[in-house]
């Protein structure tokens, strides 16, 4: 990073970006969301189909709203927005599916750990599937409140923190929209949230994801 670029950036922040560079994954550092929101924008091409995952730290950065003004390159970018309140379930399921084959899905993620690993808990699939295969880019955003240490603890907070504020978030009725915690031995809830898992700690390759790390807490 450039000394300009570098304002409270903190060692483990700085760990977690060296070793996202050393997985073959671009990563960007961000003070704040303003920074955040225009590096995120200056990856959308003329043209570009755009897909999303839910995540609040997307809408905290500007960058749902933006993309739904439709002003980017002159409306030439096609938003695929499947979380619209107008939409019918099989128009939102529609929708999730043409985001695994857009041009670029921007997303959040559950944690971020200091070896380069990024860690997503899941309900239908849809987000994770795309974060590892599919669309032509990926960017994800992630506020320093997601830097854990390691996998066990990327996974403690999941369960302790991201999945019962998302349960709550989207009124699920599930344990630890209740408890505040994690109750995984007694959750057989439906609209549990907690369903798939991917952890990627390496792209093959390289040039396909970018991570953008926001000096400021954002999201679950």
């Amino acid at each position: 990073m450039h000394q300009r670029e570098q304002q409270g950036c903190s060692g483990e922040a700085r760990q977690a970006l060296d070793a996202l560079g050393k997985g073959g994954i671009e990563a960007r550092w961000a003070s704040g969301r303003a920074g955040a929101l225009e590096l995120a924008l200056s990856l959308i091409m003329p043209r570009d189909t755009v897909g999303v995952g839910g995540s609040v730290t997307l809408d905290a950065i500007g960058l749902t709203e933006a993309l739904r003004s439709g002003k980017l390159h002159g409306g030439t970018v096609t938003f695929l927005d499947q979380y619209r309140r107008d939409l019918s379930g099989e128009e939102s399921l529609s929708l999730r599916h043409k985001s695994l084959e857009s041009d670029i899905f921007f997303s959040g993620t559950n944690a971020v750990t200091t070896a380069g690993e990024l860690v997503n808990m899941d309900g239908y699939g849809n987000r994770v599937a795309a974060l590892a295969f599919g669309p032509k880019r990926v960017c994800i955003v992630a506020g320093v409140n997601k830097l854990v240490a390691d996998l066990p603890a990327a996974l403690a907070r999941i369960r302790g923190k991201a999945a019962p504020l998302n349960c709550r978030r989207l009124n699920r009725q599930t344990p630890c929209a209740t408890l505040g915690r994690c109750d995984e031995r007694n959750c057989a809830a439906p609209e549990r949230i907690c369903n798939v898992l991917s952890v990627i700690r390496r792209q093959p390759g390289g040039n396909r994801i970018t991570v953008i790390l926001v000096g400021e807490e954002l999201g679950y």
